[in-house]
């Protein structure tokens, strides 16, 4: 039986069960990107990448995540630092 690698501790894939299944499921997705065998995965993502790899996947997937928008427009706001810190004990008691 082999054990899971260290935390904290590098080693190589072929080491790690774990790190070399997501190194090869990575690399398989990345060939399925590459010659367009994806687009079942890409069409039901609702993803519309300009091209074929993993950039243009990835360009598609930041397109589509409603995070990456609120991210970049949203600029901080001057009263966010200035909050009630009531429950905070350490002052004036």
């Amino acid at each position: 039986m082999r054990r899971p690698c260290p935390e904290g501790r590098r080693a190589a894939p072929s080491l790690c069960p774990a790190r070399g299944r997501v190194a090869q499921a990575a690399q398989a997705f990345g060939e399925a990107l590459n010659n367009g065998s994806a687009g079942g995965v890409i069409a039901e993502m609702g993803l519309n990448p300009t091209g074929l790899g993993v950039e243009p996947f990835l360009r598609a997937l930041q397109a589509a995540t409603p995070a990456a928008d609120a991210m970049e427009t949203e600029a901080p706001k001057p009263d966010a630092e200035k909050k009630d810190d009531s429950m905070d004990e350490s002052k004036g008691l």
